[in-house]
């Protein structure tokens, strides 16, 4: 069986923002019965992203 999860987090604030440093932890694990595809991150606006 084949699942595809899509997940959107959305932030909202009161005055405009230039800059912000978040974590984020969403990536599924690969596991014995469980197996990772595929997997991206977007985005927007685009940023610089480290891993």
């Amino acid at each position: 069986m084949r699942l595809e999860i899509t997940h959107e987090t959305r932030y909202t604030y009161s005055a405009p923002v230039r800059e912000s440093v978040m974590e984020l932890w969403l990536q599924p694990l690969t596991l014995p019965m469980q197996r990772l595809v595929g997997f991206d991150i977007v985005t927007e606006p685009r940023a610089k992203m480290m891993t």
